[in-house]
């Protein structure tokens, strides 16, 4: 923070981008061997999964953090003063696995 000069902690914020960037090419695997999707099919079925999962994971935090200690819900979730933080982490998920989406498409379009 101090050598950027941020006024928060993005370290969060880098681990949800990771979750989508490195979860969706396994993913996708998963789509394609146990479902029998095609390979552009199961790239965005994948992303798709990641930003579901990515909610579902936000959402329960909040239900947990308001269920266990309502008094320190924030501090809980490290939300560091900014109101949208969930959302935010939910859309860096998302990102990380558009990219790597974009990436495999890309790839995909260079082999053939």
């Amino acid at each position: 923070m101090d050598l950027l000069h941020l006024k928060r902690n993005h370290y969060d914020r880098v681990i949800h981008f990771a979750f989508g960037f490195l979860l969706l090419y396994p993913m996708r695997e998963l789509f394609q061997r146990s479902a029998g999707a095609h390979e552009t099919s199961a790239v965005w079925l994948a992303a798709a999964t990641i930003a579901a999962l990515s909610s579902f994971f936000e959402i329960l935090e909040g239900i947990i953090a308001q269920v266990i200690r309502p008094d320190l819900g924030a501090a809980y979730l490290g939300t560091q003063g900014d109101i949208w933080d969930a959302q935010k982490d939910m859309t860096a998920a998302f990102l990380g696995a558009i990219l790597t989406a974009v990436l495999l498409s890309l790839r995909q379009h260079i082999r053939h």
